[in-house]
Formats: C-alpha cells, sequence, structure tokens
C-alpha cells in the first residue's frame, strides 16, 4: 500500500478475503472455533501491529467477519462460517 493511500487514523485501505481450510479432521467434528492472537498495535490493541525494523508505524492490520465490516478483535473468537 502507498502512504498516500492512508487519510489518518481509523481509515482503511485495500482488503483481501481468504479461506482457512481445515484437513483430516475427525469426522464427529461439527464446529471450529478460531482465534487470531499476535502482537497488537500501540494505537488500537484489536488489530495486529507490522514488525520489522522498516515497517511503518500507525498502521496495523484489521481482520473481519466474512461480512467485510464485523472486526474480530485479536484474542476473541470470530463467528463459525461454515462454507
Amino acid at each position: 500500500m502507498s502512504v498516500k493511500s492512508f487519510k489518518g487514523a481509523g481509515s482503511t485501505v485495500g482488503s483481501a478475503q481468504f479461506n482457512i481450510e481445515l484437513a483430516n479432521c475427525h469426522p464427529s467434528l461439527t464446529s471450529v472455533g478460531l482465534v487470531f492472537d499476535g502482537i497488537s498495535s500501540a494505537d488500537d490493541d484489536a488489530i495486529l501491529a507490522l514488525q520489522g525494523a522498516n515497517s511503518a508505524q500507525g498502521v496495523g492490520i484489521a481482520l473481519y467477519e466474512i461480512d467485510g465490516t464485523t472486526l474480530i478483535p485479536l484474542r476473541m473468537q470470530g463467528r463459525a462460517n461454515i462454507l
């Protein structure tokens, strides 16, 4: 993302949908809980911080439910979406 794309605190730029596929699960498994964890942003403990010597400051990675608007805070279980 270009620095010019960001419009200030709380703004978002770009998105990418992804799926997590489970393999070799026991046949009796009926649901799965998923929790994202990592180092949170100093500005917002619900989103992932960027890491590394040359990482941008004040920028993080937010994870959203499949609806694209409901934030999944770090260390909190998101909704189950069976596809």
